[in-house]
């Protein structure tokens, strides 16, 4: 592991260091001793592995984009002590990719230099900004299809060992639920696009009551610190809470799940890496929605000031908030306060029926016609793609692949429930 302290240059110096031939010889002294021979090996940062919305999908993109074209693709990451890193998570990626721990702050940020793939020697290297690497993972799905990360059987047997514990046999369906609570927030760090994308835990206790009524077992995942989930039912495991929860729990949740249902957070990232269908709940606009083509998702509510009703999709679209994110990428928390424009969070009635359309699908395969609004939301999805194309704004940041267009997911029927004239 390499400890390096640098000074902090302002960009122009910090870009030109990075396209040094020093820079190149520090780089492959970090990396050679980790390649292997004969391999044709890739290598890219995640410099924001400690949170589980980057280390979860990550992986899983690369894999997508570059899996056929190599034999060998090198993760170079934080110290996987640090805290936020989910250490179950990093033991499995440890199986399916070579990782590379540091804390050279310049390596792991190396991405600045949005070269894209650059041949590097003995390997080739995958520097993009953020924004960039999203959209060329849209890119290489939307011609090749995803390639997922898979479980390992150790962490299958030991994964089932547990339920079976708690009383749920080998094979049965399960259900995730993830809520990112208020209690987030509590955290400065968080504070700013947390308390756009946080959701109440009661308003998932209708949906949580129907499902275990359907037979459901329900795993909710999340913080200790989080609100306690007490329903009565012998069939909901508030794991967080657990006197024996460890980080591998979570990951193996994610991976067997047979729904998940989720808000704007991390771990719909990786149930999605993993390839389990998700119900995303509480979406703010984004252009990066990697949805599967079978998911489900409900919006918040938008209100402006002094407005009578939420916003229409069209207006959405009209405001180009999908495109209106930070550089994490989020949505502009400080764009939504400047203009006025205030998430609500959807209503118990809404995830209820939002779950059971779901469920539906799971257990008797996607509608063969979709709804009529389903149809509305896609046309007008695409109709916003074609502005995207000659967008030279959202062209230059690589904010021009709009994923709903792709018919990456539908929106729920129950988002007209909350919000009758949404589409």
């Amino acid at each position: 592991m390499m400890a390096v302290n640098e000074p902090n240059p302002d960009i122009s110096d910090l870009l030109t260091l990075l396209s040094s031939p020093q820079f190149d010889d520090r780089l492959r002294g970090l990396v050679q001793p980790y390649l292997r021979k004969g391999a044709r090996s890739l290598v890219a940062t995640l410099p924001l592995a400690r949170h589980i919305g980057h280390l979860g999908p990550e992986p899983h993109y690369l894999k997508t984009m570059f899996g056929s074209m190599y034999e060998q693709i090198v993760l170079i990451t934080p110290p996987r002590s640090d805290a936020g890193i989910n250490q179950g998570l990093f033991d499995l990626l440890a199986k399916q990719f070579t990782i590379i721990e540091t804390d050279d702050k310049l390596v792991l940020y190396s991405s600045l230099l949005n070269q894209g793939l650059v041949q590097k020697g003995p390997y080739d290297l995958y520097a993009a900004h953020i924004l960039r690497f999203y959209r060329d993972y849209g890119m290489e799905r939307w011609t090749h299809g995803p390639s997922f990360l898979s479980m390992d059987e150790q962490l299958l047997e030991r994964g089932w060992h547990w339920l079976n514990r708690l009383g749920i046999e080998a094979g049965r369906r399960f259900i995730l639920l993830h809520v990112r609570d208020v209690e987030h927030v509590s955290n400065p760090v968080n504070r700013r696009e947390g308390v756009m994308r946080t959701a109440s835990l009661e308003n998932f206790l209708p949906a949580i009551e129907w499902l275990t009524q359907q037979g459901f077992p329900v795993f909710r995942i999340g913080s200790k610190d989080d609100p306690l989930l007490n329903t009565g039912s012998g069939l909901v495991f508030d794991v967080p809470h657990l006197d024996d929860h460890e980080d591998w729990m979570d990951v193996f949740l994610c991976g067997q799940c047979f729904l998940s249902i989720n808000c704007q957070s991390g771990p719909e990232g990786l149930v999605r890496a993993f390839g389990r269908p998700s119900l995303t709940t509480n979406l703010i606009p984004t252009i990066f929605g990697h949805h599967l083509p079978g998911d489900l998702f409900l919006y918040k509510p938008l209100i402006e000031t002094g407005a009578s009703a939420p916003l229409t999709y069209q207006q959405i679209l009209e405001r180009d908030l999908p495109i209106t994110l930070n550089s994490t990428p989020l949505p502009d928390a400080q764009f939504y306060q400047d203009a006025g424009i205030a998430p609500m969070e959807n209503s118990g009635r809404a995830i209820e029926l939002a779950t059971m359309e779901m469920i539906g699908r799971l257990e008797n395969g996607t509608e063969s016609r979709i709804s009529e609004m389903k149809e509305r939301f896609l046309a007008r999805s695409m109709s916003y793609q074609a502005r995207l194309n000659g967008n030279q704004y959202a062209r230059s940041r690589g904010l021009d692949l709009f994923t709903h267009a792709l018919g990456w997911g539908s929106l729920a029927d129950a988002q007209l429930d909350q919000v009758p004239n949404f589409v």
